[in-house]
């Protein structure tokens, strides 16, 4: 258990580790920007402000962040199956002004010529 923590205390605080994860992070921000998603863009922002609070360990505050936004992202596209029918529902049918002059009016034949 001692090994574990050392290795996940010195993977925390590796320059290189934070730098790599910087670069994802600036990327997938200015994806969801080139994409119009501020709501997730602010909720990204909202989400890294409200961890700091909890850590000082950007590393841990740029991860919570990203996986968060992208939790809010791609969890908002999933569907839950439910018991709702994929068919939509037949609303009742308007006929339309002219279709009710037509069926007021009597049948008549059209007299063709043989």
């Amino acid at each position: 258990m001692a090994k574990f923590n050392t290795i996940s205390i010195h993977f925390l605080h590796n320059k290189f580790v934070l730098y790599f994860i910087f670069l994802i992070v600036v990327c997938n921000l200015f994806q969801l920007m080139m994409q119009k998603q501020f709501i997730v863009c602010s909720i990204f922002v909202l989400t890294g402000i409200l961890t700091s609070f909890f850590s000082k360990n950007m590393v841990v505050i740029m991860l919570v962040s990203i996986i968060v936004a992208n939790i809010f992202k791609y969890g908002s596209n999933l569907r839950i199956e439910g018991f709702e029918d994929d068919e939509p529902r037949e609303e009742p049918f308007e006929e339309e002004d002219e279709d009710k002059d037509r069926k007021n009016e009597p049948f008549e034949e059209e007299e063709r010529e043989d």
